[in-house]
C-alpha cells in the first residue's frame, strides 16, 4: 500500500483510487489498475500534509479531486482538475466558511457536489463555488443524493430534501428507525439504504415516501452498522463495522458473513467501504485496501448480442448502444485480466485501438453483463 496508515481513500467515475501522501504538499497517490499499483503525484498548491487534519477526499464525475481540511485551524476546499499534479485554494471568497466543521463529501447522479457535516454546502460547478444550502446547526453523519431528492442522516432521523436544499428537514421512516444513523448509500434504480441502530439496515424504492427493514438474518451482533457500499447495477450491498463485513445480493432480504480474506486486527478497524462504477467493492482499514470482485466473471455471464457493438471485429474505434453513452467501461482479455478501463463517449464510441490483436469482453455500469469484440490490425 501506498501509505503505513489510510485515513481518506475514495474511488472515482472511472474506477480510479485515490488516497493521500501526508508529506509537505499532501500529495494524491492514484491507482487504476484496483489498488495493484500506485502513482505519486506533486500536489503543488494543496495542502501541507504535516499539518493537514480533519481531512476528507473526493472524486467528482468529473473525475476532480476535491480535498476539505484544516491548515492552521482554517478550514478551506482544495481542488485539482489536472488529477493531482496542481490543487486551487478555494476559501472563503469560493463559499466555503472557515469555520464550519465537515465529515464528507457526496456527488449526485447531475454531477453537483455535496460537503456536509455543520449543514450543507452545495457546488454546481464541480467544486469551484459553494453555496450553503442546509443551515450549520443541523448536523448530520451521512448525505446521499439521487436524481431527484437529497437525504441525511442525524442520529435518530432521515432528513430528505430537495436538491437544492429546499425543504430539508426530517422525513417519515414509516416506523422504522436507524437510532444512530451513521452512513447511506445510493444503490439501483435510485433506491437509498441508510445502516445504523435499532432496524440495522433500512431502505427505500420510492423516493422516501416509504422505509422498509432490510436485515434478514442479520441479527442483533454487531449493532449499529457504521459503513455501506452499494452497486448502482445489481442489487448487491456491503456493510461493515470494527471487523465485521456482511454482503446481500437480494436488497437485504438475506445477508451473508463475508469476511473471507480479510486479516483485520482488533485494533484495525474498518474506515470505509465503496463500490466502483463497474460493482466492484472495496474496503479500506487502517494498514490494508481489499477488493472484492463480487459481480459475475466474464466467463459465467450470458454475453450481449454481438451487434450492440458495431463494427465487430472492429481495427480500432466501436459504437455501443446508446443507452452506454458516458458510461465507465471495463475491457477484459480472454484470462478474465481488466486490460482498459474508459469512458464511452457521448457519440456511444469507444477506442480500442491500442489493443492488441485478439478476443476481449466489454462489462459497463449500465449493464453487469459482457459483449464479446474481436481486435484485429
Amino acid at each position: 500500500m501506498p501509505m503505513n496508515t489510510l485515513t481518506v481513500l475514495t474511488v472515482g467515475p472511472y474506477g480510479e483510487i485515490v488516497t493521500l501522501l501526508p508529506t509537505n504538499p499532501a500529495q494524491p497517490r492514484i491507482s487504476t489498475d484496483q489498488g495493484q499499483s500506485w502513482q505519486s503525484f506533486p500536489g503543488t498548491g494543496g495542502p501541507n500534509g504535516m499539518l493537514l487534519s480533519d481531512h476528507c477526499l473526493h472524486l467528482t464525475n468529473t473525475g476532480a479531486i476535491l480535498i476539505w481540511g484544516t491548515v492552521g485551524g482554517a478550514y478551506q476546499v482544495w481542488r485539482s482538475a489536472d488529477g493531482g499534479n496542481t490543487f486551487t485554494s478555494i476559501g472563503a471568497g469560493n463559499g466555503v466558511p472557515a469555520s464550519r466543521f465537515f465529515l464528507g463529501f457526496v456527488s449526485s447522479p447531475n454531477g453537483d457536489v455535496y460537503l456536509y457535516g455543520e449543514g450543507v454546502l452545495r457546488s454546481t460547478d464541480d467544486g469551484q463555488n459553494w453555496t450553503s444550502i442546509v443551515n450549520a446547526s443541523t448536523n448530520l453523519s451521512a448525505l446521499s443524493a439521487n436524481t431527484t431528492t437529497l437525504y441525511g442522516a442525524q442520529f435518530s432521523a432521515i432528513y430528505r430534501g430537495a436538491l437544492d436544499g429546499t425543504g430539508f428537514a426530517g422525513s417519515n421512516t414509516s416506523g422504522v428507525f436507524v437510532t444512530d444513523g451513521r452512513d447511506l448509500a445510493r444503490g439501483l434504480n435510485d433506491r437509498i439504504i441508510a445502516v445504523g441502530g435499532d432496524d440495522l439496515v433500512i431502505t427505500t424504492w420510492d423516493d422516501g415516501n416509504l422505509w422498509w427493514t432490510a436485515n434478514g438474518g442479520l441479527g442483533l451482533v454487531p449493532a449499529e452498522w457504521e459503513h455501506v457500499a452499494t452497486s448502482l447495477s445489481s442489487d448487491n450491498w456491503v456493510i461493515g463495522k470494527q471487523t465485521s463485513v456482511r454482503f446481500t445480493d437480494d436488497a437485504g432480504a438475506s445477508w451473508i458473513t463475508a469476511e473471507t480474506g480479510l486479516a483485520l486486527a482488533p485494533n484495525e478497524p474498518i474506515q470505509g467501504v465503496f463500490c466502483d462504477s463497474v460493482g466492484t467493492f472495496y474496503l479500506y482499514s487502517y494498514f490494508h485496501l481489499y477488493r472484492a470482485d463480487i459481480g459475475t466473471s466474464v466467463h459465467a455471464t450470458t454475453s450481449l448480442d454481438r451487434s450492440s457493438v458495431f463494427p465487430n471485429p472492429t481495427t480500432g474505434t466501436v459504437r455501443l448502444d446508446a443507452k452506454f453513452t458516458g458510461e465507465a467501461c471495463l475491457v477484459f482479455d480472454p484470462s478474465g485480466r481488466e486490460v482498459m478501463r474508459a469512458q464511452v463517449g457521448s457519440d456511444g464510441t469507444l477506442d480500442l485501438g491500442l489493443l492488441e490483436t485478439g478476443q476481449y469482453f466489454l462489462r459497463t455500469a449500465g449493464d453487469p453483463s459482457v459483449v464479446s469484440v474481436q481486435v484485429r490490425h
